[in-house]
């Protein structure tokens, strides 16, 4: 969807949503910071100040169970049980600390993972423990185990120095770094300390013993490289102090000795050394540690003054906004509400009054808006314009459409008083006229006055006006099909299908035929010249329906849909280049009665429209056995109407061929044709059955033959008829 195509609140609502989002942004941002800051030091004080002991004692036990595996005593033994318990009580803390709500809130799944695998080391430490009282474990496995352990703390470490700020970021990791160096020098102590206590060093300790070293030395300048120049001022005036000079002369002199001897140090000697060494470098790191705590301060002050203004001011610009949003808002929705308030109950009201013909004052049915607000008030303003011009309009529009259909209906009243003049004309020339080519030419210009009363009421039909045209009693249904047929031009074309004994109550008869007129012609234009046409009708389940069938090319589905709003009166008719009168004309009549129009696609290919009339309209046929009584032809104006549309097909045969006796079922085409002196052809007994099922009679029992009549007598019959047919028909319109 367009943005433009957007309602007005739902732009206003997209506006401030865009600020409510920027303001949000803004404030996570922010709020992230601060939010970062604090898990970071929550994480170290829930995780990383109770692993500080932890790493202490977990160097301490390390160094106590290589001494006690280079030379096992009960004395030994019972320090070694003593480091055990304190690193217990140690891991105890941490993994109360580590695993509380406040760390759970701040560790994220890098922080959840490291300490899980920390826990996890944590674990392994009891059977390595049982393999050193058992003695089924060298000192440097025991070694490696509490030093996966150790590597797992730095392994949390390394996850807790996250901070947003690079600069601080980088240095607690070089931090880090530095006191890996010292957990290195922590590892040669362990090592030389259990060589000391066998009194022999292996080959592969002293390389060992080479390889910490040199790691740590060169992990220490490392680390101390990055670091800033208060950092590096504390670990060179250590590295020139006298313990850490003294820790290099007795490397150099354990790394030189003999492999598989003894130590070159003793234990005191060695504890000496390197005990001052490890507390100047661990001091080096906390010193550092204080320093990165410092300098995070103001840091951590700007975030929180960041947050003050981004939520602070922030929220204050977001709420005045949405209030100033609401009420324009509300004013524009209450514009809204008073406009559709007059277009849609208002002026719908005064348009009806006016097209009902009652007088209207426009400028006071025309309700004023006002409104306070400059810009609104001027857009009020305009609606007031637009109302009063539409009014306006409207009523010329209704004032206009009133006398178009007035016009339409004097139009038609004319037109067909000049109709009946001409078709009384038509019925006088008819009856002195005796020229058969003549005659049939006047019969060709009486259907074609039939089918201009038909385009006369079209117009009566436009004007809202019914036709004037009426029957009192029921009409045969298949009648009122061959006078729809009768009133169409090249009607030779339409094939009629049996109907049944059905008839139509008679004051639908008019509108009837002239629906199924315009369909017909419809199917006629849409049809190839060579094609026919097919009526065919029957009792359904809803009504009667009649079916309406061309070959023609057919229409395409958007057309299909355009024609059965129309035929269904879901469109106004709009006068135009293109226009559908004659369906717009059966949408018209089928609403007069509930009748159902509906065109489809045909099985041909062409199109079918079937006609659905419903039951009240239908009248069925007397039970079976009843007879009805024969009287004397009925003179009246419906009687003469019925007579009418019942010989319309026969009228219009008359007028296009001569007269031909039909032959006498039962003879062959040489035999001659026998009649009456009325003129009808004479009945004989059993002539329709075959040689072998006839009876024997007496000849004198067969029916006298009697000369056929005059031909002059014959016309001159049909002529009265076809006279008697155009009276009702004069006599149907007049009523």
């Amino acid at each position: 969807m367009r943005f433009r195509n957007v309602s007005l609140r739902g732009k206003v609502r997209v506006l401030m949503a865009s600020l409510v989002a920027l303001w949000l942004f803004g404030a996570w941002v922010t709020v992230a910071s601060a939010a970062n800051l604090f898990f970071v030091n929550t994480l170290n004080t829930t995780v990383f100040v109770p692993s500080e002991p932890l790493l202490l004692a977990l160097q301490a036990e390390r160094r106590q169970t290589a001494v006690y595996l280079g030379a096992p005593s009960d004395a030994r033994r019972t320090v070694l049980e003593e480091h055990r318990a304190e690193t217990r009580l140690r891991a105890s803390a941490f993994t109360a600390s580590a695993d509380g709500w406040l760390a759970q809130l701040s560790a994220d799944s890098r922080n959840e993972e490291a300490i899980t695998f920390l826990g996890a080391k944590l674990g392994e430490l009891d059977a390595t423990r049982a393999a050193v009282d058992a003695g089924r474990i060298d000192r440097a496995t025991a070694s490696a185990t509490f030093t996966a352990v150790i590597d797992a703390i730095f392994g949390v470490y390394y996850t807790t120095a996250s901070v947003d700020d690079l600069d601080i970021a980088f240095r607690a990791v070089d931090l880090i770094a530095l006191n890996r160096s010292w957990e290195l020098m922590s590892r040669e102590d362990a090592l030389l300390a259990g060589a000391i206590a066998a009194n022999q060093l292996t080959a592969a300790e002293q390389a060992e013993f080479t390889q910490l070293v040199a790691a740590r030395r060169w992990q220490a300048s490392e680390a101390t490289s990055r670091l800033p120049a208060d950092d590096q001022a504390r670990y060179e005036q250590m590295t020139a102090g006298d313990a850490l000079r003294r820790l290099g002369a007795v490397e150099a002199q354990v790394s030189g000795a003999k492999p598989g001897a003894a130590p070159p140090v003793t234990a005191e000697q060695w504890q000496s050394v390197t005990q001052p060494a490890m507390d100047e470098l661990h001091d080096v790191v906390l010193a550092g540690g204080v320093a990165v705590v410092e300098d995070a301060t103001p840091i951590a002050v700007g975030i929180a003054l960041r947050v003050l203004f981004a939520t602070g001011f922030g929220l204050f610009v977001v709420i005045v906004s949405l209030l100033w949003s609401r009420t324009l808002v509300r004013q524009l929705e209450q514009l809204r509400r008073s406009a559709q308030r007059l277009a849609e109950e208002r002026l719908p009201g005064v348009v009806a009054r006016v097209s009902r013909g009652e007088s209207v004052d426009v400028a006071g049915e025309a309700p004023r808006l006002t409104f306070t607000e400059p810009e609104i008030g001027q857009v009020g303003h305009a609606f007031n314009a637009v109302h009063e011009t539409a009014l306006r309009t409207a009523a010329e529009q209704a004032e206009l459409r009133r006398n178009m259909r007035e016009m339409f209906l004097t139009v038609a009243q004319r037109t067909q008083a000049l109709l009946h003049r001409l078709t009384s004309l038509l019925t006088e020339m008819q009856h002195s006229e005796e020229d058969p080519k003549r005659l049939a030419g006047l019969y060709k210009a009486d259907h074609h006055a039939i089918r201009i009363r038909r385009y006369t009421e079209n117009l009566a039909v436009l004007a809202g006006a019914r036709s004037g045209r009426a029957w009192t009693k029921p009409q045969p249904m298949i009648d009122v099909a061959r006078a729809a047929q009768q009133e169409v031009d090249d009607y030779e074309r339409v094939e009629v299908r049996p109907f049944g004994r059905v008839s139509l109550v008679g004051r639908a008869v008019s509108s009837v035929v002239h629906l199924l007129a315009e369909l017909i012609e419809n199917a006629l234009r849409s049809s190839p010249p060579t094609s026919k046409v097919d009526i065919k009708g029957g009792m359904v389940a809803n009504g009667y329906a009649i079916e309406i069938e061309d070959r023609g090319l057919g229409m395409d589905e958007e057309s299909l849909t355009a024609a059965n709003e129309l035929v269904a009166g879901r469109r106004e008719f709009q006068p135009g280049k293109n226009v559908r009168l004659g369906l717009y004309v059966v949408g018209w009549l089928a609403r007069q009665y509930q009748i159902r129009v509906v065109l489809k696609e045909s099985a041909y290919g062409g199109v079918t429209a079937v006609v659905l009339i419903p039951p009240a309209l239908v009248v069925e046929p007397a039970e079976p056995g009843r007879t009805d009584s024969v009287s004397q032809p009925d003179r009246s104006p419906a009687t003469r109407a019925k007579a009418a549309v019942t010989s319309s097909a026969l009228t219009a045969t008359a007028a296009r061929a001569p007269l031909a006796v039909p032959a006498q079922s039962g003879r062959s085409a040489g035999e001659t044709s026998e009649l009456t002196p009325a003129g009808l052809p004479v009945r004989r007994r059993q002539a329709s059955l075959p040689e072998q099922l006839r009876g024997t009679e007496s000849p004198a029992e067969e029916t006298e033959v009697v000369a056929p009549v005059d031909p002059e007598r014959t016309r001159q019959r049909f002529s009265r008829y076809q006279e008697l047919s155009r009276q009702g028909r004069d006599d149907a319109a007049e009523l």
